[in-house]
């Protein structure tokens, strides 16, 4: 997850197999994306709506004030394991090592 964060900080959108699949010259050609600003996951405020749907798809309840008290990287993989065509079998256990479950 850090080096998907990384990737999306960097404006790049590329599968991470793809981009270890690359050499350094094909990596310095990637055409570079708007880098993310005020994405869910950088906003520590606000649960994000995706995340809160698969809790509630899954019958999970998080624990009140918790997501404000993560770092951003777990804020990150949380929001990349909430959406829509993940399984969502490592979402309750992201959680549950995050401590956010009631």
């Amino acid at each position: 997850m850090a080096v998907r964060r990384k990737l999306d900080l960097a404006g790049i959108k590329l599968k991470l197999q793809h981009w270890s699949e690359l050499d350094e010259a094909e990596r310095a050609q990637a055409k570079e994306l708007p880098r993310p600003a005020e994405e869910t996951w950088q906003q520590a405020t606000l649960l994000p709506e995706v995340l809160a749907a698969s809790c509630a798809q899954l019958g999970l309840e998080l624990r009140s004030g918790g997501w404000g008290e993560l770092t951003e990287l777990q804020r990150f993989a949380l929001v990349k394991l909430s959406h829509p065509g993940q399984e969502h079998r490592n979402l309750p256990r992201a959680l549950a090592e995050f401590m956010l479950l009631v």
